[in-house]
């Protein structure tokens, strides 16, 4: 058995979508400011959006703000080389709480700032003292976001005699998806399941299940974690019974197609083609339920994977500066449009705008009403 204890980072419960109430330190809208703001955003194909919201924050707020892009694949390395030279970012993003880690001490606590009122959680931000459930010192702020769990084909379910509510808990799925796996010639597909990733899936679950404990007791008894393997292996089991199994991809275009009832797969992977395929009305989307804890309350594996930091090191009127302008970004229409439109980001802001994908709704739903597994990526996960 191989298990990597994964760090748990500002996991937190989500009782609703509301912000977490701080003191505003930063600067109010009629301050004049007289910064620069350097941003590097570590995707080159979203260069020219960025370039837009940034054009229209300077239109309005006059401060300049230059975006600058990485160049190759390895974006950190890319990071550290320009944190390092003379024309450094004053805000920049990361990815995980990996990378946090590699910058935090450069990092500025923005704990009070008023873009941390602008998100419905702070638990899609990072501490910098690396404590679970962190209430202060955060040194980064989560702005996309994404949801992991199991794809359904409502049609190919109420085919089989199954309704999309039916599905609640991980015997009801196993006893469906048995069921649906004796019957796949009838129902003309391939399987109940499609194949499933094994690292993204075997990192998800082993959070789903340890989260419970997490939730009520942290890590009073760190034994329990021992157990969380073997609790895993009953929805892995379900997988690999009733479909392709463990693999190392996952098969959505069998899902897409019609040939399977259930896939894994993320907020972000839903597209044109499935909309095409499958109809916007009839894509579902439910938890990984592994039977640990009360079912009922679980929700989707939620993860933000960017963050922005600022850079402690810059001048504090471009630090204030650079504050302003995620502040601006987060709270208005004409960039949350272009996130969502242009970028296809989901953001965590109280201002975002949807994006025409039926499994936000299901996720926004998810965090509002359910005690969620959310997990700002970890150092590392399990993977089986």
């Amino acid at each position: 058995m191989k298990r990597i204890l994964p760090l748990l980072l500002s996991l937190c419960m989500i009782l609703a979508l509301a912000a977490c109430g701080h003191g505003d330190e930063e600067s109010s809208a009629e301050e004049v400011l007289t910064g620069t703001v350097r941003y590097m955003n570590s995707d080159p194909a979203l260069q020219e959006s960025w370039q837009r919201i940034a054009e229209a924050y300077t239109a309005e707020r006059g401060v300049p703000v230059e975006i600058i892009s990485s160049g190759t694949e390895n974006y950190m390395t890319d990071l550290n080389y320009a944190l390092n030279s003379g024309s450094a970012p004053v805000l920049f993003d990361v990815h995980s709480a990996a990378e946090f880690r590699q910058v935090e001490p450069i990092c500025k606590n923005i704990t009070g700032q008023k873009v941390l009122n602008q998100v419905i959680t702070n638990a899609f931000s990072l501490s910098k003292d690396f404590v679970w459930n962190a209430t202060e010192n955060f040194g980064a702020v989560g702005y996309s976001i994404d949801s992991y769990g199991f794809l359904v084909n409502r049609v190919l379910l109420e085919k089989a005699g199954y309704h999309f509510s039916d599905l609640k808990d991980l015997a009801s799925l196993s006893a469906a998806a048995a069921d649906i796996q004796s019957r796949a010639g009838e129902l003309g597909i391939t399987g109940a399941f499609s194949a499933v990733d094994s690292a993204v899936f075997c990192s998800n679950l082993y959070n789903a299940c340890a989260f419970p404990t997490l939730e009520s007791d942290g890590y009073a008894n760190p034994q329990f974690l021992e157990d969380v393997p073997g609790q895993m292996r009953g929805l892995i089991d379900v997988i690999t019974a009733n479909g392709a199994g463990l693999s190392s991809y996952n098969d959505l275009n069998s899902f897409i197609q019609g040939r399977t009832v259930f896939c894994p797969a993320t907020v972000s992977d839903y597209s044109a083609e499935m909309e095409a395929g499958i109809g916007y009305e009839n894509v579902g989307f439910i938890p990984l339920y592994c039977g640990v804890g009360k079912e009922e309350d679980q929700g989707l594996c939620t993860n933000a994977n960017r963050f922005w930091c600022v850079n402690e090191n810059a001048s504090e009127e471009d630090q204030k500066a650079a504050l302003d302008f995620i502040s601006w970004v987060a709270e208005e229409e004409i960039s949350n449009d272009i996130l969502a439109d242009e970028m296809g980001i989901c953001t965590p802001f109280v201002n975002a705008k949807t994006p025409r994908n039926p499994l936000i709704a299901m996720m926004n739903e998810s965090l509002a009403t359910r005690k969620n597994p959310v997990v700002n990526y970890l150092d590392v996960g399990y993977t089986g």
